[in-house]
């Protein structure tokens, strides 16, 4: 079968896991596992079925339901999909029924760590968040090798993916503090011209209406770029040292010098996700509302910011989205994060001259594009 190329640019660091929690080369499987993620919010917003595959008892399972007959990859989806797997495990895999494609991506350079530190104390200490993750001032090739027949609809399916994350989200893993933020510069993969709204699920027995409601679904999706605007060039502020990065009692913070200075200089990044965190903590510091977006010890955040990514010397562009949260939320966000982000950029005084939204985006109107 014949490979296809998907070129990319990163714009903020790019994360991907290993075994021990280091980011020491891309690995496929972090890469895989973002498409899926998307893949899945993407059908459920489609209208098709997605099962749980952290759940044994709720996830697909191929060889246990057809043992005995043949998976022969000719036989194409309609031959051997009876109802029992989701359109998702279809193109991803799932037990008995292999992924229809692997990648192999290669490329990117770790960047300087940056570390800042919470503003408060946690259980009697400050926390330590680092900035971490691969880069590359080439685009970095991600090839697509499929493994048995792809389906029309799956490709568009996947193309649509790529561009929603490349456009409005961000890939690997990370995504909710700064990493993951890529352009794409080239794609060949076939039907990247398809409409979703065309694209048909066959096969599964199961209803979109039972879809677990906490799962991602574009359909509850929001995506909002900001522009930063700052009253100096970055360069001047990196050098001034006025950004925060840990409280003044705080006698144990290291600061390696620089990194800063190379991640922007180097990298066109300025290192502000956590700082945006706060800032968004803040503004939803109602009824427990932060608590439940931004998550907590077992329970994941619904809601993810990017670091800044270079517009000009003087200004950054960065991206909040989030699933599930409703529009009071959304609302908060859109008119408090400027004044929060003035009290959680800088550890002392205000050098944000202007936040504005310049793009806002439904995970709706996307499914309608």
């Amino acid at each position: 079968m014949c490979e296809y190329l998907v070129m990319f640019k990163t714009l903020t660091p790019l994360w991907t896991g290993d075994a021990a929690g280091e980011c020491n080369g891309l690995r496929e499987t972090g890469i895989l596992g973002s498409l899926r993620w998307w893949y899945e919010a993407l059908v459920r917003g489609l209208g098709g079925y997605v099962c749980d595959p952290t759940d044994k008892d709720q996830r697909c399972d191929f060889g246990k339901k057809k043992s005995g007959e043949t998976k022969d990859s000719d036989q194409g989806i309609h031959d051997v999909i009876d109802g029992s797997i989701c359109p998702a495990c279809q193109l991803f895999g799932c037990t008995g029924w292999a992924r229809k494609f692997r990648i192999e991506v290669e490329g990117g350079i770790a960047v300087p760590e940056v570390s800042v530190r919470t503003r408060k104390k946690r259980n009697g200490k400050y926390l330590t968040r680092k900035t971490s993750g691969l880069m590359s001032s080439d685009p970095i090739a991600m090839r697509v090798v499929p493994l048995r027949k792809i389906e029309e609809d799956e490709w568009i399916l996947l193309n649509r993916t790529l561009d929603i994350i490349a456009n409005y989200g961000a890939l690997g893993a990370r995504t909710s503090q700064g990493c993951g933020v890529v352009s794409i510069v080239e794609s060949d993969l076939p039907f990247g011209g398809g409409s979703v709204k065309d694209v048909k699920f066959r096969g599964h027995k199961k209803a979109s209406s039972q879809n677990l409601n906490n799962f991602p679904n574009m359909k509850n999706f929001f995506f909002f770029k900001l522009k930063l605007g700052f009253r100096d060039v970055i360069s001047n502020l990196i050098n001034k040292e006025v950004f925060w990065t840990h409280a003044s009692d705080d006698k144990f913070f290291t600061r390696v010098r620089g990194n800063w200075e190379k991640l922007w200089q180097d990298f066109s990044i300025l290192p502000i996700a956590f700082h945006a965190r706060d800032a968004l903590r803040i503004s939803l510091s109602k009824n427990g509302i932060s608590e439940n977006v931004l998550g907590k010890i077992g329970m994941g955040s619904k809601l993810f910011v990017s670091h800044g990514y270079k517009i000009d010397s003087g200004t950054v562009e960065m991206r909040i989205w989030g699933y599930g949260v409703g529009n009071e939320v959304k609302d908060r966000i859109k008119h408090r994060i400027k004044n929060a982000l003035e009290g959680t950029l800088f550890a002392h005084d205000n050098f944000l001259q202007c936040c504005e939204l310049v793009e806002e985006k439904a995970g709706a109107d996307i499914l309608g594009d």
